[in-house]
């Protein structure tokens, strides 16, 4: 009955819980995460048991993927990107992957805060320049609003204060957006900060 037991979610929610009320941490939560990719409607069920394995043990990062896995099938997107968030601090040796589990996040949920732990995650990494482009694409994608485009910017200058093209389309839309004596100190501060973005200012 091995095949059944691969494909059948409840059964897979019940061998895992078992194998976590017998202390077979890894096996348990393997099952749990297995049994959530057979039925996305156990979630809740899921989530429940891997938040209390998570609140007992919060040193095993399969446990905090598997949670995230189990919040993302209940649509809870923010709780599971600050999760991630967590995981990459705490375990930087899983940024690779932790890295893809935010662009997946990303693709059915864009919102500001899962962009800036990709940024995050890839600065930690070394990729300064993926970041900056994942910064060019989280601006440029369909449906940013203008108070979204303030807080990708506002995020993105915090990561990237010497990238003037940042300064200058954050204040900018501070202008567009009626913030406009905002956003004209912020374009005199370029200027008086250095010559080069003058060219940036006026265009």
């Amino acid at each position: 009955h091995a095949n059944d037991l691969e494909t059948h979610g409840a059964a897979l929610l019940l061998a895992g819980t078992l194998c976590l009320r017998r202390s077979e941490q890894a096996r348990g939560v393997a099952l749990l995460d297995q049994a959530l990719r057979a039925d996305a409607e156990l979630g809740g069920q899921v989530l429940l048991a891997l938040q209390v394995e998570w609140d007992r043990d919060a040193e095993k990062p399969d446990t905090g993927l598997a949670l995230a896995h189990a919040l993302l099938a209940c649509k809870q997107e923010r709780r599971a990107c600050r999760l991630l968030a967590e995981l990459a601090q705490r375990f930087p040796a899983l940024r690779v992957q932790l890295t893809a589990e935010v662009e997946a996040l990303l693709q059915r949920a864009p919102f500001p805060e899962a962009h800036r732990v990709l940024w995050d995650l890839l600065l930690a990494g070394g990729g300064r320049d993926a970041a900056l482009q994942r910064v060019r694409d989280a601006l440029g994608a369909e449906g940013v609003t203008a108070d979204m485009g303030l807080e990708l910017l506002e995020s993105a200058l915090q990561r990237f204060p010497h990238e003037l093209w940042i300064a200058c389309e954050l204040a900018v839309l501070e202008i567009r957006s009626g913030q406009a004596e905002r956003g004209e100190a912020r374009l005199r501060a370029i200027l008086e900060r250095d010559s080069t973005g003058r060219d940036l200012v006026l265009a």
